[in-house]
């Protein structure tokens, strides 16, 4: 497979997804749908992002909103996306591959294998609703106090963290549109930053030394956007139901018949077999 001089077009980037199309059809699994881009409330989340304070590529595990009802009524507050490190499907498969869709969701114990395994975690939240920076992170902080302290973490070292988490909000305004971004590394560091509107930021804005901490957020997160938990439990049971595997890369191989149909998301390439990236799912570019 071989493309010449049309470098930067278009043709090139319809021409891959064709493309693209044709292996996934060829699956008797689709894994497409468990890890293509989601759109919810008007808010995009990407397939694929490297997340501010990684260099990793990590994929969209699931999405959700934080809805309350009341007087007949709902009111949408934020939508959520959270995005994993690959690996992380080997670490899991161990507990849930063979688990149903259901029991996956409705596990507290899967939600925690995420949050605390030893892999990179990102979470974007996307607001709906404007809200006071004081007030989000007291409700955060406030439930990560209660976890940390029915787990036995809540040391020092993490009220500190807290009490950073909390500042980084003072005086801030969560206009509706803007976004919370917030990496929890495999050290013991998590980065939060904030946008105006969905895009991911390349740097943090603040780094909290405590992963504790960034994995109450996680659970937290999940706990307040409760859609995502059918999301996450639906689209990783779907990876284990398709035929691919990740290699010690992060790449994803999937097998089609006799050969094999190769997603180099380990590095910021997407790879169709080919010798050399067809297009970049950083900017959806051709890089050919």
């Amino acid at each position: 497979m071989k493309f010449t001089s049309l470098s930067n077009s278009v043709p090139v980037f319809l021409t891959s997804l064709f493309i693209f199309s044709l292996y996934v059809d060829k699956c008797d699994a689709t894994f497409w749908p468990y890890i293509k881009a989601i759109e919810i409330e008007g808010c995009k989340f990407r397939p694929f992002v490297t997340p501010p304070g990684s260099t990793q590529m990590l994929f969209l595990a699931g999405s959700g909103v934080k809805e309350e009802f009341g007087d007949s009524k709902s009111m949408k507050y934020s939508s959520c996306a959270i995005y994993l490190q690959p690996t992380c499907i080997a670490y899991l498969a161990k507990t849930w591959a063979e688990k149903k869709v259901v029991d996956i969701a409705q596990s507290l114990n899967f939600f925690m294998d995420i949050a605390t395994g030893p892999f990179e975690k990102y979470c974007r939240i996307t607001m709906l609703e404007s809200a006071k920076g004081e007030d989000y992170a007291a409700m955060i902080t406030k439930n990560c106090e209660e976890m940390l302290t029915n787990s036995n973490k809540y040391t020092e070292t993490a009220k500190a963290a807290l009490t950073k988490f909390t500042e980084a909000f003072n005086g801030r305004t969560l206009a509706s549109g803007s976004s919370i971004h917030v990496t929890v590394s495999t050290s013991n560091s998590v980065t939060l930053a904030f946008t105006e509107d969905g895009s991911v930021p390349k740097q943090g804005d603040v780094t909290l030394n405590c992963k504790e901490v960034g994995e109450a957020f996680l659970m937290s997160t999940i706990s307040l956007h409760s859609t995502i938990r059918e999301s996450m439990g639906s689209r990783i049971s779907g990876l284990y139901k398709s035929k691919f595997n990740f290699d010690s890369k992060d790449n994803i191989n999937v097998d089609i018949g006799k050969s094999n149909f190769h997603l180099g998301i380990g590095t910021p390439n997407f790879n169709l077999g080919t010798a050399k990236s067809i297009f970049n799912l950083g900017t959806d570019k051709p890089t050919v």
